[in-house]
């Protein structure tokens, strides 16, 4: 079976490389990261159990971004290959969500952001470290801090991240 699995993951990963699911971003545009958690984990399972479906919850995220701003969503290094081909063909179908190449560099897309949205991930972290605003939907140590905005429920997310986006 592991030999079942690890072929499937090696197939999936030479599909998405050969259908070019990922892109390089334009430069100077202007957007909000979101990295990809993997998956099964227990900083999701645990610590954000209300937030397990990411695809739903990007989509709550583009919806609500001002129109000027488009969401790169960067997939988890050890994922690449696990997650079925459909799960980013549905990404990909949201209207201002880009799919951003998986091994760029993560302190790159974070210093060229303008804000940073992670359920529990360790992005959010090195955001703060590099003087980024943060979102956070999880319960993570750095939800203390000033410059980390923890989200309420899908209504009032429009309204956080205006605010992390202006003070």
């Amino acid at each position: 079976r592991m030999a079942s699995d690890e072929l499937r993951m090696r197939f999936r990963g030479w599909m998405i490389n050969r259908i070019r699911v990922f892109e390089k971003p334009p430069p100077g545009e202007a957007y909000v990261l979101y990295a990809l958690h993997y998956e099964p984990e227990m900083s999701t399972m645990v610590l954000a159990p209300f937030y397990l479906n990411q695809v739903a919850l990007i989509e709550n995220i583009a919806k609500a971004l001002p129109i000027n701003y488009k969401l790169y969503v960067k997939e988890h290094p050890l994922m690449i290959g696990a997650r079925p081909l459909s799960y980013y063909e549905k990404l990909r179908t949201i209207p201002n969500v880009r799919l951003v190449e998986p091994l760029m560099s993560p302190f790159e897309l974070i210093k060229n952001s303008t804000l940073v949205i992670t359920i529990t991930g360790t992005i959010g972290w090195e955001a703060i470290l590099l003087k980024k605003p943060v979102i956070t939907f999880g319960r993570v140590f750095y939800n203390r801090l000033e410059t980390v905005r923890k989200a309420g429920g899908a209504d009032s997310l429009p309204q956080t991240i205006l605010d992390a986006l202006h003070n």
